[in-house]
């Protein structure tokens, strides 16, 4: 085959633009023969043909092949036209949700391509490219996309509440983080996200809020990241943000002092009332640790959700409790 088409893909290769439309006519025999090697007419440095006009044919045989060809003039002919970009992007679009409306399983690999573009080029229009993403579910490039606005709080909200993928939330932080500029309160903005949901989730969001904390201590304003914390977080959790806090200037160092004896203080008032708080044992209550019924033998409350178990029951509860929150 190759012997066959070779000689005629070498002769339409040497014609210019004036003769674009036999190129073209030439050309959709060849593609139906072979396209990748059709596909060398177009990367040919012989001659110049007027890109636009080549996408168009190119889209009109198979997007797949007018998508190689824009990859081609970006990455091999350093194409920076933003017309170009455009139409790549909303390409990669384009097939990712064709695909994954045909439910092909290797859709994921169309929308990689889309994320990956997206994240890394900044020569496409992003509010274009966003108006045609804003009514998907597309949750992942709809928060980088608002990440390029500089909507940082609405890109991390998405990845907390709907992807719940709190590693990307975090390296997204790390990426807009600049110190001293607009964006120097973003890990900040994460954390409130958090400590202070907007949205109904089911997932425990205290656990990674500790460890954004325990990591990026130098990120986090001390004073605003002690108001965040709920009452029933200790100072054992927050050690380590706590010797860092404790290092900054006298000022900020009284402060954190202060709001740190605050916050003992309203943790002692909260298990005063954890510990005066009355439970009600019915015949048929069940000790969770153990599965037995509780009847009239010694119980043990724990806190902070009023579970019940056998006085006998309770360490080991405990533990599978603290094992639970360490998750």
């Amino acid at each position: 085959m190759e012997d066959k088409l070779a000689p005629s893909i070498l002769y339409l290769q040497k014609l210019g633009p004036d003769h674009l439309q036999e190129i073209f006519e030439s050309g959709r025999w060849l593609f139906e023969q072979d396209r990748s090697m059709a596909f060398q007419i177009f990367t040919s440095e012989d001659v110049e043909l007027p890109r636009s006009s080549v996408a168009d044919y190119l889209e009109g045989i198979d997007p797949q092949l007018c998508i190689r060809y824009l990859e081609f003039l970006i990455q091999e002919r350093q194409e920076e036209s933003t017309l170009f970009h455009d139409r790549l992007a909303e390409l990669y679009l384009k097939t990712t949700l064709s695909a994954r409306k045909r439910n092909e399983k290797d859709w994921s690999q169309h929308y990689d391509k889309l994320l990956k573009f997206i994240e890394t080029t900044d020569r496409y229009r992003i509010d274009r490219l966003y108006s045609h993403l804003s009514s998907e579910d597309l949750f992942e490039a709809r928060a980088i996309l608002l990440g390029r606005f500089g909507r940082h709080d609405q890109a991390l909200e998405l990845y907390v509440y709907r992807l719940q993928d709190f590693l990307k939330a975090e390296q997204h932080c790390i990426r807009a983080y600049v110190a001293g500029s607009d964006t120097s309160n973003v890990f900040l903005t994460l954390l409130r996200i958090y400590l202070q949901p907007t949205s109904k989730t089911t997932a425990d969001l205290l656990q990674p809020a500790l460890e954004l904390i325990a990591r990026h201590s130098h990120q986090l304003d001390s004073v605003a990241t002690l108001q965040l914390l709920p009452p029933l977080v200790t100072t054992q959790d927050v050690r380590t943000f706590l010797v860092g806090a404790l290092r900054a200037p006298i000022f900020d160092t009284r402060v954190v002092r202060n709001l740190s004896k605050a916050r003992g203080d309203q943790v002692d008032c909260k298990l005063m009332a954890l510990q005066t708080r009355r439970v009600k044992v019915t015949d048929s209550r069940i000790c969770p640790q153990c599965h037995k019924r509780i009847g009239n033998s010694f119980i043990a409350v724990h806190s902070p959700r009023g579970e019940v178990t056998h006085y006998q029951c309770r360490e080991a509860f405990s533990r599978k409790l603290n094992e639970t929150r360490r998750w």
